[in-house]
């Protein structure tokens, strides 16, 4: 992806299989609402690069990012200056990828949750729509693979009331999950240390 590169064939092919998911969901025509696709990854681990990245490279598929810090918002308002920088992309007819870095630190997640259903967000007497667009939520927390599953299987078993929102907003991730793999990671059949070394 240009300035981000890896010699780890897993991660290689993960970053493939996300350039694919975009790229079929912005030429599928019938598709109105976000694809909506979880980051996970350490703190530190270059999120924001690779996003930087991804867009640059997917440039010529008209995707412009627009990033937005989660662990800032004080106030719903805080998300209309983002969402507007979103709605002047669509206006000169590209697709938005907005990230909103370490949405994990959030306390109350039911904002998001129309924002990533039906694209739009209602702030104050305002109601911003987005319509189509990707959304990537970033997070540091490693047990949000295990909220996932809970939220697949809401239907099925009994979430706990505490995560019954996250696992809400979960269940609403239509992209998969993005995995931005340790540096340190090593296994027999894989070792991230190379690229530790290259850089």
């Amino acid at each position: 992806l240009g300035d981000y590169v890896t010699l780890d064939w897993c991660h290689h092919k993960d970053i493939n299989s996300l350039i694919k998911i975009i790229k079929d969901y912005s030429k599928d025509l019938s598709r109105k609402r976000p694809l909506n696709i979880i980051m996970i990854a350490e703190p530190g681990s270059g999120k924001s690069h690779f996003i930087k990245c991804l867009a640059k490279k997917m440039n010529y598929k008209g995707i412009s990012a627009v990033n937005f810090n989660m662990a800032t918002l004080q106030y719903i308002s805080d998300l209309a200056q983002p969402l507007e920088t979103v709605r002047n992309i669509k206006v000169v007819d590209r697709l938005p990828l907005l990230f909103l870095e370490e949405f994990d630190s959030l306390e109350n997640f039911s904002h998001l949750l129309p924002l990533m259903w039906d694209g739009e967000l209602h702030i104050g007497h305002g109601n911003l729509k987005l319509g189509k667009v990707v959304i990537v939520l970033a997070a540091n927390n490693p047990d949000i693979k295990k909220t996932m599953k809970e939220a697949k299987n809401m239907q099925k078993e009994a979430v706990p009331n505490d995560n019954t929102k996250i696992a809400d907003l979960l269940s609403r991730i239509n992209g998969g999950i993005f995995e931005i793999p340790d540096l340190d990671l090593a296994h027999n059949d894989r070792d991230r240390r190379v690229d530790k070394v290259c850089l």
